[in-house]
């Protein structure tokens, strides 16, 4: 086993923890958060080869562990450096945000200053779509089951640590949808998760999403077009890619809404409610909600 380390200086206003807690993402595989440890471990594709990575933070550096079963070329290290840094949110700036939540004048400054404001998110765009696909019509324990089903023995090698990473898609394309069907709990999602396998394996940068090189309209219209993905879905993968301004409808967010709120049309209801935080929305309900918890945390 070789073990390879790297030590990042953190932007402005990070925290590793408050990444992790902001979805629900660290609870599917290949991510295991200790919260105990305050560490993160997931296990990656890096040119083929399954490779841990282990990151805490030290005030203002993440130590990151990276074990192999070979030593990395360097042109290996670069495009693992590139995912470690994607997944962790290491080169998102809330200076932005800040700002706007300032002017927005909900008191939510504090939290962005503490590290809200970013995602963890998976080491590759495709991940992040596959696992968005298997969130929608479903249980969270659905999705865990979808997620632990694509990172096993039947899909990829295992790293140093006994672990399984999530599958590349030029895996998954050759694939039949009743051959996944058959091998995962994927039910009806089975041909949506090829053909988006197929298109990821063509594209993985799908367009150039994550670049800048698509605007908003044209970024939604990109998500849309792929099969399975619905305004929800689409919402979903749009704020992972960076896109924070729309507020995916789930039964979370559902939830809230009826809990809180008395309204018909919860979608346009929220557009309206958070429109002094375009383009961040999804952050202005998500900071929202995060304050209401802390204090009926302090009563």
């Amino acid at each position: 086993m070789k073990t390879h380390r790297i030590r990042y200086a953190t932007p402005r206003y990070y925290d590793l923890a408050t990444t992790c807690h902001m979805h629900g993402w660290r609870h599917l595989a290949p991510f295991a958060w200790d919260d105990t440890r305050h560490t993160l471990t997931f296990t990656c594709l890096a040119d083929g080869e399954a490779v841990d990575v282990v990151a805490v933070q030290h005030q203002r550096a993440v130590a990151v562990t990276v074990l192999s079963h070979n030593g990395l070329r360097s042109g290996t290290k670069r495009r693992l450096d590139a995912m470690v840094r994607r997944s962790l949110g290491l080169d998102v700036d809330t200076t932005a945000l800040l700002a706007v939540a300032r002017r927005a004048g909900s008191g939510s400054a504090p939290l962005i200053r503490r590290g809200a404001g970013r995602l963890l998110r998976s080491p590759t765009l495709w991940e992040d779509a596959a696992k968005t696909l298997f969130t929608t019509n479903c249980s969270w324990a659905l999705t865990e089951r979808m997620c632990a089903g694509m990172c096993s023995e039947r899909l990829s090698a295992s790293s140093p640590l006994g672990r399984h990473p999530f599958p590349s898609p030029a895996r998954i394309a050759p694939l039949p949808p009743a051959r996944l069907r058959a091998m995962l709990p994927v039910g009806y999602r089975a041909d949506a998760l090829q053909a988006l396998a197929a298109t990821f394996a063509r594209d993985p940068s799908l367009g150039g999403l994550e670049t800048g090189v698509l605007d908003y309209p044209r970024a939604v219209a990109t998500v849309l077009a792929l099969k399975g993905f619905g305004p929800y879905a689409s919402a979903h993968l749009l704020l992972l890619a960076n896109y924070s301004d729309a507020i995916p409808m789930d039964s979370v967010v559902g939830s809230y809404v009826r809990q809180h709120f008395r309204t018909r049309n919860p979608q346009a209801f929220l557009a309206r409610r958070y429109e002094a935080w375009r383009p961040f929305r999804w952050w202005g309900y998500k900071i929202e909600r995060m304050q209401r918890l802390q204090a009926l945390s302090a009563v």
